[in-house]
């Protein structure tokens, strides 16, 4: 490496990495919810790295875009300014610059010299990848910084929190063209890549059908545009931007926080009440010209067959009589036959099958009953005085059925307003 200023270049990282708005001047990050169960991000960045934050290696100049996860990255495509791709620092060259920049950090913290401690945990931590373990190595490297002397608590707030960023998440870093020093450019890149929000438990409720995405937007950029995209067949209901205390933060930008995509703006302003994080809250649930109408009309016809059955008892006898039973069983099973067909789907992702999860049981919960009616008139006898109660009983659980679909067609046809501008 090469020093091109009076500043270190663990300095001029530090820099790069905490003054983003500096030289990033927007970002666009969009997230694409694939039906096939994976997470495909596009982000583009139009920024300029300025002579005094150069950071020379051997195929060019230090870019730190982002945070991704440590998961393995699929399918990543870097494009720089001329259109091809970008080369992206090593993982070991990575974990070396990162440290190196940590320790410089923690240096400055106190006049006590750095321990092998303390480098031990910075290392241990940067290259840690079980998540299990990075709270782990987040409690050692805290408690080894607090071993020395003279330390300013707000410093070592700030330095932690960079630290607690770089042992659970990847420093993306791209290399930039040396030519291209001190022109503004716009880098593109292209990712699959596994979103491990957090679900709330109860897959009933509306909180079961959403999920905490962390956004990496705030102080990222001087202008920030973030995009969400729900898979085919679904759609996003609501939006929330929540800080650490799950205290709701308004956008601060014109959004669309409803449809098939939704957008917020003016994020790089976004002030959390408590803490410096934030998160956005994504609901989704499935569109009313889809699985949920589908289901709605099927779980009907079904309710309706039923009732037939229940009115035309006599009818059901008479083939009972006639030895027709098998038949009559036969055509139950058809029916359950083609909604267990529907389920059967390629793996998707989660997002998509806890956003079906009640039309699917409704589906099965009248698979199963008609099932039952079909096990119920193989064995009965056609002059069992229970044949007509029973028919009715089987009518009353599938209206039920029937009408729990028909209310979710009606709640997922009611289209809130989507857009809000805020002032």
């Amino acid at each position: 490496m090469t020093t091109n200023s009076a500043a270190s270049e663990q300095a001029r990282l530090f820099d790069l990495l905490t003054r983003q708005s500096d030289w990033i001047h927007r970002r666009v990050d969009r997230t694409d919810l694939e039906s096939d169960g994976e997470t495909s991000r596009r982000i583009s960045f139009d920024l300029t790295i300025e002579e005094d934050l150069r950071i020379d290696v051997s195929g060019g100049v230090v870019v730190p875009l982002t945070l991704m996860t440590k998961t393995p990255l699929r399918r990543l495509d870097t494009f720089g300014p001329d259109g091809h791709s970008m080369p992206v620092l090593a993982r070991g060259d990575n974990g070396a610059l990162v440290a190196a920049m940590l320790l410089d950090a923690i240096n400055g913290l106190s006049p006590d010299p750095v321990t092998p401690g303390i480098e031990a945990a910075v290392w241990a931590g940067v290259m840690e990848n079980n998540p299990t373990e990075m709270q782990d190595r987040l409690d050692e490297l805290e408690g080894a910084v607090e071993t020395l002397s003279d330390l300013d608590p707000n410093q070592v707030a700030a330095v932690l929190a960079l630290a607690a960023d770089l042992v659970q998440q990847f420093l993306f870093v791209v290399l930039l063209p040396k030519e291209y020093v001190g022109t503004r450019v716009v880098i593109k890149v292209s990712v699959i890549e596994e979103v491990a929000g957090r679900f709330p438990d109860w897959a009933f409720s509306r909180e079961g059908r959403s999920m905490d995405v962390p956004l990496s937007l705030l102080d990222s950029a001087s202008s920030a545009h973030f995009e969400f995209r729900a898979p085919l067949g679904l759609r996003v209901s609501s939006v929330q931007l929540l800080d650490e205390l799950d205290a709701e933060a308004p956008p601060p930008g014109p959004a669309i926080a409803a449809g098939r995509t939704v957008h917020f703006t003016g994020l790089e302003n976004l002030a959390p009440t408590s803490g410096t994080s934030i998160r956005a809250r994504i609901e989704l649930e499935p569109v009313a010209d889809g699985f949920v109408r589908q289901t709605a009309v099927a779980t009907g016809f079904v309710a309706v067959l039923l009732l037939l059955g229940s009115l035309q008892v006599e009818y059901l006898r008479t083939a009972l009589e006639a030895n027709r039973g098998g038949s009559v069983a036969a055509a139950a099973l058809a029916v359950p036959a083609l909604f267990l067909s529907v389920q059967a789907r390629a793996p998707e992702h989660a997002w998509v099958a806890r956003a079906l999860f009640v039309p699917r049981l409704l589906n099965i919960a009248t698979a199963i009953l008609l099932y039952a009616a079909a096990v119920y008139l193989v064995t009965v006898k056609a002059d069992a005085p229970s044949l007509e109660p029973v028919m009715w009983v089987f009518f009353a659980a599938q209206g039920g059925l029937s009408l729990t679909a028909g209310a979710l067609l009606w709640v997922v046809s009611a289209q809130p307003t989507t857009v809000a501008d805020a002032t």
